[in-house]
């Protein structure tokens, strides 16, 4: 969702949007009552830069109670008196539907992807210091004491966008490289296990072939030993039927 407003801010030129770009402007409210639990500014902006993010959040606010569903989104690109330079205010409602968080930018071109990993670690550091008790409870600037340490450091680590993306770039190629190293890893692990069946199976194999030879030479034996008998009982009736017919002859002649 983006809508346009006027508002009173200004911001430096450059030859990069990106360096042109600073967080400076960060505030939770509770949705079902408007109250504006913590509103912190990184004071490098004006007072008349001050009125124009408030009043921007306080537009914000009704929206998002008329739209209030997780993760909910708003991006609010205010021009400064028709000129170029511009802010951004970007809001998202937590995934309990009970809050509103926002982030003012000072400069148009702060990348959306960064502004939504803002409010997400936003949301998640409070409520992990709060608790879902202390915001329901918390009134109007009760939790600018306790987010204080946190707001700062989201100021830090946020305010450099070009050396954000430079940081998340590398971070995705690490991401990039640690999904091929699993993937080779995988691999390696599904070869180990196919060399290891082809080793029980070549195993096998060889006990077989064993029990295959020892069994050949056992038939081979017996087969020489039955056709020794076949031999043995042939010799043994031709010598019974040469005596035989010798047998009469010999009788004529004694």
């Amino acid at each position: 969702i983006t809508r346009r407003s006027t508002c009173k801010l200004s911001a430096p030129s450059s030859s990069n949007p990106l360096m042109t770009c600073s967080v400076n402007f960060l505030a939770i409210a509770r949705i079902i009552d408007g109250a504006v639990l913590t509103s912190r500014f990184d004071g490098k902006i004006t007072s008349q830069q001050r009125r124009a993010f408030e009043a921007a959040f306080k537009n914000m606010i009704e929206n998002a109670a008329k739209m209030c569903y997780p993760g909910w989104r708003e991006k609010v690109p205010c021009t400064c008196d028709g000129q170029t330079s511009s802010c951004t205010l970007f809001g998202f409602i937590d995934h309990q539907a009970t809050c509103l968080l926002a982030c003012g930018t000072l400069g148009s071109n702060y990348p959306d992807r960064l502004a939504r990993d803002l409010l997400g670690e936003f949301s998640h550091s409070a409520r992990n210091i709060v608790g879902d008790d202390g915001i329901a409870e918390a009134g109007a600037g009760e939790l600018n004491a306790k987010l204080r340490e946190p707001v700062r450091n989201l100021f830090r680590k946020f305010s450099d966008p070009a050396k954000m993306d430079k940081v998340l770039e590398v971070q995705d190629k690490v991401d990039g490289l640690k999904v091929v190293m699993q993937d080779n890893v995988r691999k390696i692990l599904e070869t180990h296990a196919s060399l290891e069946h082809l080793e029980q199976s070549s195993a096998s194999m060889n006990v077989a072939a064993g029990k295959f030879l020892k069994q050949s030479a056992d038939l081979k034996r017996q087969l020489q030993l039955r056709n020794l008998k076949v031999k043995v009982i042939l010799g043994a009736c031709g010598l019974a039927f040469a005596g035989y017919l010798t047998f009469p002859v010999m009788n004529a002649f004694g």
